[in-house]
């Protein structure tokens, strides 16, 4: 499926449900407004998500290429070493070289683990909202229209025969729009509820994840700090 225009699918979405066919029926209308809103919410973190995952991918990309820059170079001057410099700095570039190899790959975990698991929640909601909310709200548009349509029959004729049929056709309808209102509006709610604990359960974890990372990279880095404590500046 297409996910990548997610303002324009809620454009659209709150163009809808502000159309007269829920007029009477505002407490429907707001379960759809929050929806809306969570959903809007969910559409923002992730283009935020998805940019700051891109970042790092190229980030752990600038890292391998530090890191093979500082390898090969160390390398080169391995044989001139003793009449350039001492052993501890040359043994200091390539541990540095070593963490920078490890950083990188780091990263580019930390980018998948970040990115990953909001593409797979946003994906389940997603699937959920066009499973049942759209389905609902199709039908309750087509079922709500019928019975404003025979409501607008009915002021405009004077057919006393006539307003009778449509009295009975409107309130035959009105049960039918009133339990699909019910249900929509409970998927609605639902919806809503899960977005808020999905998106909340996501942060906890990368905020866990997003501490391992950190430290992992600090301990990178450990074998470069102790071989450059040893240099004499």
């Amino acid at each position: 499926a297409d996910m990548g225009r997610p303002m324009q699918r809620v454009a659209a979405a709150r163009a809808v449900r502000h159309e007269d066919v829920f007029e009477g029926d505002a407490m429907l209308r707001k379960s759809l407004d929050d929806l809306e809103e969570a959903r809007e919410h969910m559409e923002n973190l992730w283009a935020a998500v998805d940019n700051h995952g891109k970042d790092m991918m190229c980030m752990a990309a600038s890292e391998r290429t530090l890191s093979q820059r500082l390898t090969s170079s160390a390398s080169s001057i391995i044989t001139t070493a003793d009449r350039h410099l001492t052993k501890d700095r040359v043994t200091t570039q390539i541990a540095l070289g070593a963490a920078e190899a490890q950083a990188a790959q780091t990263i580019q975990k930390f980018a998948q683990d970040m990115v990953d698991p909001m593409r797979e929640v946003r994906r389940s909601i997603d699937d959920r909202y066009r499973g049942t909310v759209v389905v609902l709200k199709k039908r309750y548009i087509s079922q709500k229209s019928d019975y404003l349509k025979y409501s607008r029959q009915i002021a405009n004729t004077d057919d006393e025969n006539k307003k009778f049929n449509l009295e009975s056709l409107r309130d035959a309808s009105r049960p039918i729009w009133e339990k699909t209102s019910a249900s929509l509006k409970i998927e609605a709610d639902k919806l809503v509820v899960e977005i808020i604990k999905e998106m909340n359960h996501y942060l906890v974890k990368l905020a866990l994840v997003r501490r391992h990372t950190m430290l992992k990279i600090s301990d990178s880095f450990k074998d470069a700090f102790d071989a450059a404590s040893k240099v004499k500046l």
